[in-house]
Order: structure tokens, then C-alpha cells, then sequence
């Protein structure tokens, strides 16, 4: 193991000791589910990674810090980055766990809304041939 495998495990493990599961698990189906839905939101194969990685990281409270601007009189929230390439791997990881499930999901959601759109057609349709010609639906 190199340095940033260890960086990314360490990352991975402050996430497991501080958010629940579900909480974990539905920001990475939930990520996994957008990219599959809008691809053009990601530039890269790299950036969907270390994007993934960072919404599921903010579930972790050592992630967060906070300061005080005296200028603007209120507090500041900041999210801690790992290395570039420690970020990277912890999407990777967080991809290789949840994104079958999200590639499922994203496939049943797209799915039902294809079906949804279908039986508005049909109706539509139907409606069509029982209104007399001219009316306004």
C-alpha cells in the first residue's frame, strides 16, 4: 500500500466511525444515480469520483470545520480535502461498493418514468378520440 491508499482508507474509516449507513449509502446510490441520469454534470471520469467522494466524506464531522469572519460578522463552513489523488481512491472505493446499486436503481427510476410517460400518452390518446373534434381539452 502507498501513502494515499492509506489516505483514502483513513477517509473511508472516519466516514464508517461517525454516519450511519443508510446515510452513507444513500449519498453514494444517490451520486451514482445522477451521473447515470445527467452525464454532461461531470467533466470527467475523475471528477465524478472525487465528487462522489466528497458528499459521502461530508457525512463525517471530522470533515467539517468552521471559522469566524469578523468582516461579514458570521461563521464559515469548510470541507477538509484530502490529497488529489487520496480523493480519487476514495471515490474509487466508494464506486467499486455502490455503483452497481446505483446503476440498478438509476435503470428502475428511468424505467418507471418511460412507463409513466407511456400511459400519459395513452390517455391523452384515448381522450382524443372520445372528444368531439374542435374541443379544447
Amino acid at each position: 500500500m502507498n501513502r494515499w491508499d492509506v489516505e483514502a482508507a483513513a477517509e473511508i474509516v472516519k466516514v464508517a466511525d461517525q454516519a450511519t449507513a443508510d446515510a452513507a449509502w444513500m449519498a453514494a446510490v444517490g451520486m451514482v444515480m445522477l451521473r447515470e441520469a445527467e452525464p454532461s454534470r461531470f467533466a470527467t471520469e475523475r471528477s465524478f469520483r472525487v465528487q462522489l467522494g466528497r458528499r459521502v466524506r461530508q457525512l463525517a464531522l471530522t470533515n467539517r470545520g468552521s471559522f469566524w469572519n469578523a468582516a461579514e460578522g458570521r461563521t464559515h463552513r469548510v470541507y477538509r480535502d484530502p490529497s488529489p489523488r487520496a480523493a480519487v481512491l476514495v471515490g474509487d472505493l466508494l464506486l467499486n461498493v455502490f455503483g452497481v446499486a446505483g446503476i440498478y436503481m438509476a435503470k428502475q427510476e428511468r424505467a418507471e418514468a418511460d412507463a409513466k410517460a407511456a400511459e400519459r400518452t395513452a390517455f391523452y390518446e384515448a381522450l382524443n378520440e372520445v372528444a368531439p373534434e374542435g374541443a379544447a381539452l
